[in-house]
C-alpha cells in the first residue's frame, strides 16, 4: 500500500510540474511576443490561452528525438528536470528583456 501511495504521489507531482512548466512557458511567450513580434510585424498581442496553444504546437514540432538519449542521461534526478522546466523559460525571459533594452 505504501508503494502505491508513493507512485500516486510521484504521478501527482509530475502532473503539477507539467502544468507549472507549461504555464510558465506560456507566460514567457506572451511577454516575448509582445516585446518583439508585435512591434516588428504589427501582429496582435497573444493572450495566455493562445500562447499556451502556440507553445504546445511549437514544442510538438521541435521535440527532440528521445531515442538518442544515453542511459546515464535518463537517470537524472527529478529535480533537475523540474528546474529545467521552470528555470529555462525564466532565463529566456531575462535574456529577452536584456535584448529589449537595445531596441
Amino acid at each position: 500500500m505504501e508503494k502505491f501511495a508513493q507512485v500516486v504521489g510521484i504521478i501527482c507531482i509530475a502532473i503539477v510540474a507539467i502544468f507549472i512548466g507549461t504555464t510558465v512557458n506560456g507566460l514567457v511567450l506572451v511577454k516575448l511576443w509582445s516585446w518583439f513580434v508585435v512591434p516588428i510585424f504589427k501582429l496582435p498581442v497573444l493572450n495566455i490561452p493562445q500562447a499556451l496553444g502556440l507553445g504546445l504546437l511549437i514544442s510538438m514540432l521541435t521535440k527532440p528525438d528521445l531515442s538518442s538519449l544515453k542511459k546515464e542521461e535518463e537517470k537524472k534526478e527529478w529535480y533537475v528536470g523540474l528546474a529545467k522546466v521552470i528555470i529555462a523559460p525564466l532565463v529566456t525571459l531575462l535574456i529577452g528583456y536584456i535584448y529589449l533594452q537595445f531596441m
